[in-house]
């Protein structure tokens, strides 16, 4: 993670707060970091991804909003 970096400060654009899932390139530029950034993140468990079809992951808009309370900060620590 960033430091000095609040996730409180994420406000999800009007267009986009009606969305259920993000792709992780969305979520990664919602919060400034590289769409692989998210992949890995799944892989270590401090996001949970959805598998959508086949060959495609989104990131569910509860997991997005997690990381906007700043609860996925506290489980990284964890895990």
């Amino acid at each position: 993670m960033r430091e000095n970096f609040n996730p409180e400060t994420i406000v999800l654009p009007e267009h986009l707060q009606e969305r259920l899932f993000f792709t992780p390139k969305e979520f990664g530029n919602l919060i400034g970091v590289h769409q692989n950034t998210i992949y890995r993140w799944g892989q270590l468990g401090y996001l949970k991804l959805k598998r959508y079809s086949p060959r495609a992951l989104m990131v569910p808009k509860s997991e997005v909003e997690r990381y906007m309370r700043g609860e996925m900060m506290e489980d990284e620590n964890s895990v």
